[in-house]
């Protein structure tokens, strides 16, 4: 048993740590950063229609997608929902709110029949991703695929997380 369960344990690092050097911004972590992170992310899998996050409320987690595809719904100035983007594998969704410690400004809908994720907590973002707040924070303000953050979060006053 506990043979099968280190083997598993891993596989799982192993799996996390190979995508995780992947991502752009995450290439500066150091190895044993990056074991960390590896280590703090769960597995979850969510079907078509499946809200992985809520529009307006405090973030519990971040989500890499592994499979899949997701939208982002936001809310246009009457309150409608509008379409904003969609992000596939490969792609990190909630981290912005962990950032500026805010409760979410759209919802993130699973639009593939799975959308398979590694979530992290908000106290294991802190912990695992603290040096690369700043780095992250300029890569998405002049990224075109996070207007709608960028300008929602200037145009309005946010809920903070408390």
């Amino acid at each position: 048993y506990t043979r099968t369960l280190h083997s598993t344990f891993i596989n799982k690092r192993a799996m996390y740590v190979d995508f995780i050097q992947k991502v752009t911004f995450l290439q500066d972590l150091t190895k044993v950063q990056c074991m960390q992170l590896a280590d703090a992310l769960q597995p979850k899998i969510f079907a078509a229609g499946d809200l992985l996050i809520h529009c307006n409320h405090a973030p519990d987690y971040m989500y890499v997608i592994l499979e899949g595809t997701v939208s982002v719904v936001g809310r246009d100035s009457f309150g409608k929902p509008v379409d904003v983007c969609q992000f596939g594998a490969g792609a990190i969704v909630g981290e912005l709110e962990f950032l500026h410690n805010h409760n979410t400004i759209a919802d993130v809908v699973a639009l593939s029949e799975t959308v398979r994720t590694a979530r992290l907590e908000r106290r294991h973002f802190e912990l695992c991703m603290g040096p690369l707040r700043d780095r992250i924070a300029a890569a998405r303000l002049h990224d075109p695929v996070f207007d709608y953050y960028n300008q929602s979060t200037a145009s309005r006053e946010l809920t903070p997380v408390r």
